[in-house]
């Protein structure tokens, strides 16, 4: 499967970290566009555009590679990346069974000057893939890039398998959860740490290992965004159900358990 080059839409407020942001990635080739004003219903109006989401779903071998990077140089853009994550995000669960994700891939990247804070965090938390402290090197960038991107792909190719976890069903490739009878509503992260968890269920997953493989974190950190999307999922999947089957490995991490082995 091929791609295009990467293509960075910039959403910032017009700050001097913006700019040095865009003349940086200008200088390495990437084809950037500046946007300064902006809300998250027009961004997911272009997407739907440009990714085609809602018509043509025939075979294309060709991955399109989007970047929306959220540059916050004076700590104004909060409120509105919080939006936009949120909207972008329902937008993709949508669509989920069209598999456009793979071919059409849009990555959410956060662009922060100084080390990430708690705030920064909740980027993560929303279903942002990255948190960068720039400048970095070019490296970092690169690597950053074509590790969220594999992991895109690298769940697409897995989506002809369909996990089932006592009476619990997986199926990546329409992408829905059934507990028995009962379809739970997933968002695209409480999905994506499930699916980890699925694919991983005949042992325990450290908190470590979901943070690096669902949110990109692999740095220290005192966060609990592993904690908080457990207990969402344990409400959805187990709450009035026996058996459980989330399962805390104490100081560790967690394990999906097939109750029947």
């Amino acid at each position: 499967m091929k791609t295009e080059p990467v293509e960075v839409w910039i959403l910032d407020d017009g700050t001097e970290l913006a700019d040095e942001a865009a003349l940086w990635l200008e200088q390495s080739g990437t084809d950037v566009t500046r946007i300064k004003e902006w809300n998250a219903n027009l961004i997911c109006e272009q997407l739907e555009i440009d990714f085609n989401l809602s018509g043509d779903t025939s075979s294309n071998l060709m991955v399109k590679r989007r970047v929306l990077l959220f540059v916050e140089g004076a700590g104004s853009l909060s409120c509105q990346w919080k939006q936009v994550i949120t909207e972008i995000s329902s937008l993709y669960t949508a669509r989920m069974s069209t598999r456009l994700t793979c071919r059409q891939l849009l990555i959410c990247m956060l662009f922060v000057p100084h080390q990430p804070e708690p705030e920064s965090y909740t980027f993560l938390l929303l279903g942002g893939d990255d948190v960068i402290q720039f400048p970095c090197s070019r490296m970092e960038w690169e690597c950053r890039l074509q590790r969220t991107q594999l992991n895109v792909l690298t769940q697409d190719d897995d989506s002809t398998n369909i996990y089932q976890i006592g009476d619990l069903i997986i199926n990546p490739q329409s992408r829905t959860v059934r507990r028995g009878t009962t379809e739970l509503q997933l968002t695209a992260r409480e999905y994506e740490l499930l699916v980890i968890l699925a694919q991983h269920h005949s042992r325990p997953v450290s908190r470590k290992f979901l943070m690096a493989h669902v949110w990109s974190i692999d740095f220290d950190t005192t966060t609990n965004i592993v904690d908080v999307y457990i207990r969402y999922l344990r409400r959805k999947i187990d709450k009035g159900r026996n058996p459980k089957l989330i399962h805390t490995v104490r100081g560790y991490g967690y394990q999906l358990k097939d109750p029947t082995r």
